[in-house]
């Protein structure tokens, strides 16, 4: 794995790694990565074809791949990760006892294969010859569930394909999707208006030449007007696309359209009537308050042709489960949608006075539709107590660092008011307030006259505690046996304004006395 820059992550490490091919890589939202290949072991253990290793690059224990076949030519080739998190492996290969079943398969997140995709009669393999496996090396997955594959299998579930197939979202064959070519097809990517780019060996597609590189309509007929722009000389092995809706392609080296040069790798425009944007975290940094659920949101900028799907996931990091919810899934936009998405993640209140641990939100790679990933790939969440998000928000980093000024019982401003005061009450630490102290009153009840004490208090109270106590005279025990007028009145900035009254009349007693008093919890 690189940085950045290039240069060798050297926080990843995987050991010895592999001791064969490794054809496939797939990272996944929450840092994990699964590798498909030839090999038979990973560093040092015995893990054929498939392995999944943990953010660091050791190998993740939890995760059970398949029993596969034992020839020694079996391989994986592809993976693609659903919307419902299972993924999807391709390849040349057969399950011990189930050699008909061949070269796809899908498994769970911890490693099992899913019985549910269960429409695999025969999987790839040379038409008229069930058992002679073929490989399938690239995997598309469609809005509507449904899923391409492609490799140099002449057949699928006994029924002739000519290296492209389209499959239900149990592995079935759709017999509605039937184009053909005259050899292998390796690279296959799905544009965001629908039209299907294929490349590989093949000569000819659907009857018609087609060099090596070719354009499907959905339903699988040749686009004729790109076959006539030209091919490439060589096989072409994969795909990718650029946020200006340009395409670049890999394969041998050869000329392209005719051109005088031969090259490996080429470029063209892929006629899209508008682009598919880019998604993206709205902001390096987010803050979360305990006792609130945190709203992280992600953007599609800059076109939103096609249907999209991304995956999502939060990785602990100094907050851990105990100081939020772990939450993953995917965000989904339709055709012509760029609305912003948000994730929300419960942040707990713990028993602890801690503030300021952090957790990552990370996207993933588009798993349905040709979606960018924009430069905001991960967010860093910071986790406050509710005083502490108020004072990272009050001081500088100077000041935080300073107790006499950023602390709970220091008083900056020098209005009579400590900061865990200011906070209570909903204001500035460092603006003079002494005229919005809480104020006494008398409310008539019933014909009788109770003193009151009017404040304003934050809402909701999350880690505070107010509490009105009243007394006869001071210096002795004080109770708390005060009552709330009516309701509380919103001041629309996060705080409300609220009356408590005394429980005994005025007339009759030398004096009453009430206090309010603010406690943090913890």
């Amino acid at each position: 794995r690189l940085n950045a820059d290039g240069s060798l992550d050297t926080g990843f490490n995987p050991g010895a790694g592999a001791n064969d091919v490794v054809a496939a890589v797939l990272a996944l939202p929450d840092g994990k990565i699964i590798l498909g290949g030839y090999f038979t072991t990973f560093d040092g253990q015995a893990k054929r074809m498939l392995v999944q290793l943990n953010a660091n690059g050791s190998v993740d224990a939890t995760f059970t791949p398949p029993t596969f076949g034992p020839n020694s030519g079996w391989r994986v080739e592809t993976l693609a990760a659903q919307t419902d998190g299972k993924i999807l492996v391709g390849g040349a290969f057969y399950f011990s006892g189930s050699p008909s079943k061949a070269s796809l398969c899908r498994i769970n997140t911890s490693g099992a294969v899913d019985a549910a995709f269960s429409g695999i009669t025969n999987g790839a393999h040379l038409s008229g010859s069930p058992t002679s496996i073929r490989s399938v090396e690239k995997i598309a997955l469609l809005g509507d569930g449904s899923i391409l594959i492609c490799g140099n299998f002449t057949a699928y579930n006994n029924t002739t394909r000519g290296g492209i197939a389209k499959l239900t979202s149990t592995g079935a064959l759709d017999a509605a999707f039937a184009p053909t070519s005259n050899e292998r097809i390796a690279a296959l990517r799905v544009q965001p208006d629908g039209r299907i780019l294929v490349g590989g060996d093949f000569t000819t597609l659907n009857g018609v030449a087609a060099s090596r590189f070719a354009r499907l309509t959905s339903a699988g007929a040749n686009d004729t007007s790109f076959i006539a722009a030209g091919g490439h000389g060589d096989a072409v092995e994969d795909f990718a696309f650029a946020p200006d809706g340009r395409v670049v392609f890999g394969g041998n080296p050869a000329n392209f359209q005719g051109s005088a040069d031969s090259r490996p790798l080429w470029r063209f425009y892929a006629g899209l009537a508008s682009l598919p944007g880019t998604v993206q975290l709205a902001a390096e940094t987010f803050s979360g308050v305990e006792g609130t659920t945190l709203s992280i949101t992600a953007n599609r900028t800059g076109g939103s042709l096609g249907a999209i799907s991304v995956g999502y996931s939060t990785v602990a990091g100094t907050a851990t489960s105990a100081d939020f919810t772990a939450a993953s899934g995917n965000l989904a936009w339709a055709n012509g949608d760029s609305a912003a998405k948000t994730i929300l993640i419960p942040i707990t209140a713990d028993a602890l006075a801690d503030s300021g641990e952090t957790f990552t939100v990370n996207l993933g790679e588009a798993l349905v539709g040709t979606a960018l990933l924009g430069n905001t790939q991960q967010s860093t969440a910071t986790v406050f107590s509710a005083f502490g998000a108020w004072q990272a928000l009050n001081f500088t980093a100077v000041e935080l660092a300073n107790p006499s000024i950023s602390g709970g019982s220091a008083d900056p401003d020098g209005d009579g008011r400590d900061n865990l005061t200011e906070f209570a009450l909903g204001l500035s630490p460092s603006i003079p307030n002494a005229a919005s102290s809480p104020a006494p009153g008398i409310a008539n009840v019933s014909g009788s006259n109770y003193l009151t004490l009017t404040f304003r208090r934050r809402t909701p109270l999350l880690d505070l505690s107010y509490t009105v106590q009243n007394n006869d005279l001071l210096g002795t025990s004080w109770t708390s046996t005060t009552s709330l007028v009516g309701s509380p009145i919103s001041n629309g900035d996060g705080t409300e304004t609220v009356t408590f009254r005394d429980d005994t009349p005025v007339s009759g007693t030398a004096q009453r006395y009430l206090r309010m008093q603010i406690q943090s919890t913890p």
